[in-house]
């Protein structure tokens, strides 16, 4: 029963006609022109294709036809085809007939008598023919005849005194074109004069320029700035000369005893580019040189710059230490200038050398479901993935390889938490990386031989990132997201903040973000592996590396809590680091850190008893939302201080429950409300809060992003990530949102940050650099 469609498919496409061609007009085309060809037949079905030498070209029906709008086509013939569906007609030839050469040669001319005047003569051939020049003098109102050759390119005449007209001929073998010169020679010349304006000039450029006056010739001395220059007289009206660089300024030039003045227009900076090499781990500062011509102040940046690396404007260098997992790579960022009015960039190559060599994971066994392949890798470590005493042992993690990887797929990094393992399923949507972290370092490390805390774990993971995105194509390598929960949490936190360069965001749930503030059976565990709490375990500190790294300042985070934890307590947003001072949420906003932060009384696992789980997403997956989606290569919008913002209570709760070091003040999961720490019992930190980062522009002088809320409300706005609209501290940034406008200040960091009124409709943020004011701009223009 399946195969009666086919079978009757089959048997129209047997009777379905060839087309064929019985005219085309015209048969024979002139060369060196556009024309119309229209083609005749019969067979060409419903959608045609029109073939010129096996190459389909634009084609009309019309009045039972095709009808083709061709270009000027070289000398030759043809094969015109007509398509329909799979067949072809037989070819038809058409002729093209040969084009003749085009000859310029400009005139009249003025020169002395007797001396050698070289005209330059311009002969193309359409049909790419050899072209031979040839010159005759006709009949002039001199007894004596002029003399012309050919030389190269150049009609050579030297001519006694009267009037001449010599022909020069291009001939291409089969037709020739002629031009007529007329000459003037004398035996004294008049004084040649030149006249204005010169449209004005850029700045430290060598230009050519036309200048018109009268009785110009060949043998006159031209000067600017007081220095000889060349002057290519084209006719005895009009001459060409070749400025060479100058700064802003008035200048004259002088061609006999005739002058004008020539404006410059303000220089560009100069900036020049730059390769340079370093070792992975090594630190690289790169100085960001540049001069002006005109002498003018300049202000210096880098935008594009390599993962990790950062422009440090105070000294205007480019700050670089790559990671062990950048090694091997060449990034290729720009330097930049600009004097307010002009900006010039150069290209500065980092070439990162490969010399950290872990040795690479192999897959031990692949599975294949229905849209996905499930594989075992194992990764063996060595002296600097390891403690010596263990290197050389094989670790297990698991890959998740999607069949249908069109478009490139994000890439998930799971870490698993306390006493977990690599996950044995997955789904065919995404990649997807399972690490171990077997001796539950909290995904950092452990002492090394001489008892320092070496990040081990993280390194592992590192090196397992680099080689999932090496071996598979599929993966969009700008989307890699860190996930995990308790202490995969806390892991995917810290290292998403000290790696941020390799992560698109991290996501945390239930985590502790500061190690020194683990509940005591938890300090004891750590103590074992890290050694007693010192400066190396402030490393993982995640309120110290969103205050001290601008690195961890420019990744986004998604956290969720409970108030109802006994494992990991709601101390761990609200308590202060010991370092900095500042609690997770404190540091978050008071750096101007892009976050959705969420709280509920749920437990450490158990959801909220009222709310259920997952009530906080929002529907919104910055993974693979098609307007608010998060890429390591595009900005993003950090909110801060949103009037929408729920309140998390604080460090020293509300006083109804006594502190306990493991349960904090929180309560029991069932009895909603009992918590202690005050504030609401559950919300959120700029939840709803979007941009639309699919239409944002990031540019050396521009930047706009479309923003919106859930609903009408005033917020703190700062863009991140950027990769191009770099702001120095204390720059003045004009912005526009709406009818709103202003200017704002930069912080000492380079931050902007600017209250703006959201509403659910999207509206334009866009920020510019403010120019200097007029009296300083006027002598730029």
């Amino acid at each position: 029963m399946r195969r009666a469609p086919l079978l009757f498919v089959l048997v129209v496409t047997a009777c379905a006609q060839d087309p064929r061609i019985t005219a085309i007009d015209p048969v024979i085309a002139a060369g060196g022109r556009a024309f119309v060809l229209r083609v005749e037949g019969t067979g060409f079905g419903e959608a045609p294709t029109l073939l010129l030498d096996g190459a389909p070209v634009r084609a009309e029906p019309r009045d039972g036809g095709l009808e083709a709008q061709l270009p000027a086509l070289e000398r030759g013939r043809y094969a015109i085809v007509v398509r329909a569906g799979a067949r072809k007609s037989e070819p038809q030839s058409l002729i093209v007939e040969n084009t003749a050469p085009t000859l310029v040669a400009p005139g009249p001319h003025l020169v002395r008598a007797g001396a050698p005047l070289r005209i330059p003569l311009r002969a193309k051939d359409f049909d790419r023919d050899r072209i031979v020049l040839t010159a005759t003098v006709a009949a002039g109102d001199s007894k004596a005849q002029a003399i012309a050759a050919i030389e190269g390119r150049h009609l050579v005449v030297e001519a006694p005194p009267g009037q001449h007209l010599v022909r020069v001929t291009a001939h291409d073998g089969s037709e020739g074109t002629t031009a007529e010169i007329r000459i003037e020679a004398k035996k004294t010349l008049p004084p040649p004069k030149i006249r204005g304006p010169i449209a004005a000039v850029q700045g430290n450029r060598a230009v050519v320029v036309t200048v018109h006056g009268e009785d110009l010739t060949t043998g006159i001395e031209a000067r600017y700035a007081g220095a000889v220059i060349p002057l290519n007289v084209v006719t005895r009206q009009r001459a060409t000369v070749a400025l060479p660089p100058r700064p802003r300024g008035r200048y004259v030039l002088n061609v006999g005893a005739t002058s004008i003045d020539v404006d410059v227009t303000n220089s560009r900076p100069v900036v020049e580019d730059v390769a340079v090499e370093v070792d992975e781990s090594k630190l690289l500062r790169v100085a960001v040189e540049a001069s002006d011509p005109d002498g003018d102040a300049l202000v210096r940046y880098a935008v594009d710059l390599p993962p990790g690396a950062r422009f440090e404007a105070a000294r205007n260098e480019v700050v670089f230490t790559p990671d062990f997992i950048q090694g091997g790579e060449t990034y290729d960022a720009q330097i930049a200038a600009t004097d307010g009015a002009s900006t010039s960039t150069a290209t500065l190559r980092i070439r990162v050398r490969d010399t950290i060599r872990p040795p690479v994971p192999r897959v031990v066994s692949r599975t294949s479901n229905d849209d996905h392949d499930r594989i075992v890798l194992a990764q063996r470590t060595d002296g600097f993935l390891d403690r010596r005493d263990r290197a050389g042992r094989s670790i297990e993690a698991r890959l998740v390889v999607p069949h249908d990887t069109a478009g490139g797929r994000p890439l998930r990094v799971y870490l698993h938490g306390f006493g977990g393992g690599p996950y044995r399923g997955g789904r065919g949507d995404l990649f997807a990386l399972y690490p171990h972290d077997l001796e539950n370092t909290y995904w950092w490390g452990y002492q090394d031989e001489r008892g320092v805390l070496t990040p081990y774990t993280v390194r592992r993971v590192l090196h397992l990132v680099a080689f999932v995105l090496e071996q598979y194509e599929g993966i969009d390598p700008r989307r890699v997201y860190l996930f995990g929960p308790s202490m995969g949490g806390a892991g995917a936190i810290a290292i998403g903040a000290a790696f941020a360069r390799h992560f698109a965001f991290a996501e945390g749930t239930m985590g502790q973000m500061i190690p020194r503030l683990h509940r005591p059976t938890r300090l004891t565990q750590l103590g074992e592996l890290w050694g007693p709490p010192s400066v190396r375990w402030d490393e993982a500190d995640v309120p110290r590396m969103l205050v001290e790294s601008e690195e961890a300042q420019n990744q986004f985070f998604y956290t969720r809590h409970g108030k109802d934890d006994p494992i990991i307590h709601f101390g761990a947003v609200l308590f202060a680091s010991p370092v900095v001072h500042l609690g997770y949420y404190e540091a978050l906003q008071k750096m101007r850190v892009g976050h959705y932060a969420v709280w509920d009384e749920g437990a450490h696992g158990p959801p909220d008893p009222a709310l259920g789980p997952d009530w906080y997403r929002d529907d919104w997956d910055p993974a693979t939302d098609d307007t608010t989606r998060l890429s390591s290569d595009r900005a993003f919008i950090a909110f801060t201080a949103s009037a929408l913002d729920d309140d998390p209570g604080t460090a020293e709760g509300d006083g109804t429950r006594a502190f306990d070091k493991d349960r904090g003040f929180g309560g029991e999961l069932e009895v909603i409300g009992d918590q202690g720490w005050g504030g609401d019992r559950y919300g959120a930190l700029n939840r709803g809060l979007r941009w639309d980062s699919a239409a944002l522009v990031d540019e050396i002088d521009r930047f706009t992003v479309r923003l919106r809320a859930p609903e009408r409300t005033s917020a703190m706005v700062t863009p991140r990530r950027v990769q191009r609209f770099f702001v120095r501290p204390h720059e003045t940034i004009r912005w526009r949102f709406g009818d709103a406008h202003g200017v704002v200040v930069a912080d000492e960091r380079g931050v902007v940050a600017i209250r703006l009124e959201l509403t659910t409709a999207w509206t334009t943020l866009a920020l510019t650099r403010s120019p200097l004011d007029d009296e300083t701009n006027d002598h730029r223009r």
